[in-house]
């Protein structure tokens, strides 16, 4: 798992700004799907290698970038639920659920601690899983309306950080 962390963060380069891009809700858009970025809630962004930052309105939206694309990530940040904070994609907990109301339908919310991502997930009657072993996972998914219906299980193995 280590491995796929320094694969995707790529801890290359100096010289780009720090920290997570500041956005505009309601008048930026998603890199992935050029929805309004309006909730921040479900919001991601990652830097890339060359410095240049994308931004989501959905975590969704980041990992099918991850995924399906050729991006060479060198930071990643999501938007805790329940703050308004940015969290640093290597630390955060993810609770999943149909019950979820993401803006491009994957039912993901991320959470400072795995604590946090449990007293959530009851309310939810969802599943706790780091973003680390989710993007392992992450199968991609039709947006809402289209869904599997596929869940990810707890990992009891992983503890926080």
């Amino acid at each position: 798992m280590r491995a796929l962390w320094v694969l995707l963060l790529g801890l290359i380069g100096c010289g780009s700004p720090a920290g997570p891009p500041v956005i505009r809700w309601g008048e930026e858009i998603c890199d992935r799907c050029h929805m309004l970025i309006s909730d921040p809630r479900f919001a991601g962004a990652l830097r890339l290698a060359d410095g240049t930052t994308r931004q989501y309105d959905d975590i969704g939206c980041l990992a099918r970038d991850l995924t399906e694309g050729d991006l060479q990530a060198k930071e990643i940040w999501l938007r805790a639920y329940d703050r308004d904070q940015w969290l640093e994609g290597e630390t955060a907990w993810l609770v999943q659920s149909q019950r979820i109301a993401s803006p491009m339908g994957f039912g993901v919310a991320a959470f400072g601690g795995k604590d946090s991502a449990r007293t959530h997930s009851q309310r939810w009657s969802g599943s706790v899983i780091s973003f680390a072993q989710w993007l392992e996972s992450f199968q991609p998914r039709a947006p809402k309306g289209k869904q599997s219906g596929k869940t990810f299980e707890s990992n009891e193995d992983q503890t926080d950080q």
